[in-house]
């Protein structure tokens, strides 16, 4: 991989964050628009409208009358919440869409901050065994990719991107010297890391009801890595009970739904994925599918849901009604064997 000249970082950074003030930042109002269409979308976004979040108690000073809205700010479910204030008055209050807003933008750093907290467990433990290192720069390259597009959905909502800039910067750094072959004692790297990984369980602690790895990594469902919480140490790191083989292949399988997830969530967008590219000077994925990355898609919720739509609509636009509703027998649809039906045609 070519290295950037070491100007190029700070000052794509710096632009990034000014930026949020510049491109495509929603205002509140739109927020409180996207909230009614996450909720009307449950089923896409029910990872966003079940994860139970604890809120900040300097974010709802300016917000009168929290208790009447909030009954405990240490355990907020987002959707009965969001829902309650959205649907009591045709228009939102002032207030009530502030309080909306805090409530979905902490949703989503919980969302973003165990996903990458998990992940960068993973490559922590991957890259301490010797057998491992080997495999350093292709998951670095992955991982330095899926860092600003959730550094992305976080800036959308109005929430705080410098952890993930932070741990951004340290990928990108690791991933240069890899590049160069210039690391070859790999401790101080994976100090690094942990210090990254300690900044998102911080966040992680303050921000969500459920915030022990042992506890939420099985909702994240790793095949790869079955009982997980037998596998995770007090510290949110991976025992050394878990191998290189199963490192690897669970940091490639959550390579994938960290993209899916990025995929998925559409509608939590700052910048269009081509200005991030070139702002950072992010290295491009490989194009063909490899032992090393094999990007797998799943159909997309709106393609599936427009499938169920077509076949609804040819199922119903061939029915043929009897004279006699009431009698099944007297349908003229002639059952086939295989289950389908002959539509007799008309005299």
């Amino acid at each position: 991989m070519r290295c950037l000249p070491i100007f190029w970082l700070p000052i794509a950074l710096i632009t990034l964050f000014v930026s949020r003030y510049a491109i495509g930042v929603s205002t509140k109002l739109q927020l409180g628009e996207l909230i009614i269409t996450v909720i009307y979308e449950d089923t896409l976004y029910k990872d966003v409208l079940s994860e139970i979040v604890k809120l900040d108690g300097e974010d709802l000073k300016s917000i009168p009358f929290i208790e009447a809205k909030v009954i405990d700010i240490n355990k907020v479910h987002p959707l009965k919440t969001l829902f309650a204030l959205s649907s009591k008055y045709s228009h939102y209050s002032g207030d009530d869409l502030n309080l909306s807003v805090i409530i979905f933008g902490t949703s989503i750093t919980c969302l973003t901050h165990k996903r990458l907290a998990l992940h960068l467990a993973l490559m922590i433990r991957l890259i301490e065994q010797d057998g491992g290192k080997v495999y350093a720069r292709m998951r670095t390259l992955v991982f330095g990719n899926i860092i600003p597009f959730y550094m992305d959905m976080l800036l959308s909502v109005h929430r705080n991107g410098d952890d993930l800039y932070s741990m951004y910067k340290v990928i990108y750094d690791m991933n240069s010297l890899l590049g160069e072959g210039a690391i070859s004692d790999y401790q101080p790297s994976i100090d690094n890391l942990k210090k990254e990984l300690k900044k998102l369980n911080t966040v992680i602690e303050s921000s969500c009801a459920v915030n022990k790895m042992q506890e939420y990594c099985e909702n994240l469902k790793l095949s790869e890595l079955k009982n997980c919480s037998e596998f995770i140490t007090d510290e949110h790191l991976i025992s050394s009970l878990v191998d290189v083989k199963t490192s690897l292949e669970s940091l490639k399988e959550n390579e994938n739904a960290l993209l899916n997830f990025f995929k998925e969530m559409d509608l939590f967008r700052h910048m269009d994925e081509k200005v991030w590219r070139k702002l950072l000077k992010i290295p491009q994925l490989p194009t063909d599918d490899t032992d090393e990355f094999k990007r797998t898609e799943p159909l997309p919720y709106r393609a599936e849901v427009e499938d169920i739509i077509n076949m609804r609509t040819l199922s119903t636009k061939y029915d043929y009604k009897s004279k006699d509703e009431d009698n099944a027998e007297a349908s003229e649809l002639l059952a086939k064997n295989d289950g389908s039906f002959d539509i007799p045609l008309k005299p």
